[in-house]
């Protein structure tokens, strides 16, 4: 593990990047998003990324796909899969600061050209929204290590 620096709209965040990756055992994905002259894509989010909620809570990926279909070996993460929150942090405002911990995420957007069985996968760009046992929004989520081999592809691309 190595310490990373990201930095987003003038403010650093840490996290730990896990250092290496494998191949793709899907090397057409791969192949498309080497086209020259295009804009590069965003990449495809997987069981092995980082994911926290604002307040420091760990986003446990819970899939709901078990297929053949890998990215750099790894299961995707799909827009409906669960994502339950553990270790948030995060209080109520208020004289008694009731805890009102991030519980899971719900995600709004996915990749507009990788469908798996019919669902969008997430990637680095997909937004969502974390939230506690009340449904209160709290915050996007934070994305603090993916796999960095695979993008995209920059063509609609339906796996089942």
């Amino acid at each position: 593990m190595e310490l990373g620096l990201s930095e987003s709209g003038g403010i650093a965040s840490a996290c730990f990047f896990a250092s290496g990756s494998a191949k793709s055992n899907l090397a057409y994905v791969n192949e498309q998003n080497q086209t020259s002259g295009a804009a590069m894509s965003n990449f495809i989010l997987t069981q092995s990324s980082v994911i926290t909620c604002p307040h420091g809570g760990i986003v446990t990926h819970v899939p709901s796909y078990f297929g053949n279909y890998r990215v750099d070996n790894e299961i995707p993460m799909l827009l409906t899969d669960q994502y339950i929150i553990n270790g948030c942090s995060m209080a109520l405002p208020g004289g008694l600061m009731t805890p009102d911990p991030c519980l899971r995420i719900q995600w709004l957007t996915g990749s507009n050209f990788l469908f798996v069985r019919g669902i969008p996968a997430l990637t680095n760009a997909s937004t969502g929204i974390c939230q506690s046992s009340r449904g209160i929004p709290a915050g996007p989520p934070i994305m603090c290590s993916f796999q960095t081999a695979v993008r995209e592809p920059k063509k609609f691309t339906r796996v089942d």
